[in-house]
Parts: structure tokens; sequence; C-alpha cells
């Protein structure tokens, strides 16, 4: 008796094959709207903490204690405090959750040119550079939408597809 020759893909004994398809996710670029959002969004929570901030470190004495030297009122410092809130807050978002709370709004992040979440020293640089004056226009003059705090950290904004 002659038995017919099986095809791998046939036999009950082969090893089940599936189609797996990729989990790396799909970015693209983030629009110029969901950018002025995030940036309006982070601006009011930054100034929210600034202010809620400011009479609290006054309140427990920081201006006297850790400058005994220098002559100030730190209720009155607001503008020359409002870099370091900004950098902190930034920081500490972008850092531990890849985004900020206009990001979290928006349903965008922020990942390297490799599509994976920044660690904290491209963070660093990426927060430093937007004290760079006027750098909120440089979006303006780019043809992916990408700000000089992206270019610099090698860094972008993207909504997951």
């Amino acid at each position: 008796m002659m038995t017919e020759l099986v095809q791998p893909s046939d036999s009950p004994y082969s090893v089940p094959t599936s189609e797996v398809e990729d989990e790396t996710p799909l970015y693209v670029n983030a629009t110029l709207g969901r950018r002025c959002v995030n940036l309006v969004v982070d601006s009011l929570c930054i100034l929210t903490v600034s202010e809620l901030l400011i009479p609290v470190l006054w309140l427990v004495g920081v201006e006297k204690r850790f400058f005994p030297e220098i002559e100030f009122d730190l209720l009155e410092s607001s503008p020359e405090f409002f870099p370091f809130v900004l950098l902190a807050f930034y920081l500490f978002f972008e850092w531990r959750a890849g985004r900020t709370p206009g990001k979290f709004l928006t349903n965008t992040y922020v990942v390297d040119n490799d599509g994976v979440r920044p660690g904290f020293w491209r963070m660093v640089v990426r927060s430093a550079c937007r004290l760079i004056p006027f750098e909120f226009v440089s979006i303006y003059f780019s043809a992916d939408r990408r700000s000089w705090h992206d270019f610099i950290s090698d860094t972008c904004v993207v909504v997951r597809v």
C-alpha cells in the first residue's frame, strides 16, 4: 500500500504557525494644533504651580535659610522663580511619565528618534532648551512641526496610531 506524502503544513503533527503582527506601535508626529494645546495647558499648570509654591516657600523661609546674604523677597520674585519651576515641571513629567498634563489631554507622547522613551539626560537637555528665548515659535518654521527643544535633544512629540 502506498502512502501519500503529506506536506508539512498539512500534517497534524507539525508545529503550528501563526502570523505574528509587529508589536511596535506606529507613531506620527503630533499636529500643530495638539502641540499648541500642550503648550497652553502646560503653561497654565506651570503658572499655577509657581503661584502656589512661592507663598509656601516664603512661609517656610527658604530665602532666609539658603540665601541669607542676598536681600530679596520671594513673594516679589515670581519672574525669577519661573524658570526653575518650568525646568522641574517638564523634567519631572516628561522623564517619569513620558508626557505632561497637556500631553495626557491630547494623547501625545515624547519619544526619541528611535521611537522609545528618552532617558534622563536627554530630558534634561530637552527641558533646558525650553529656556531659549522665543523657542516656542520655532515650531512654525519646521516642516515636520518640531521645535528647537525637539531637534537639539533628538526627540519628538508623537501620537500613537
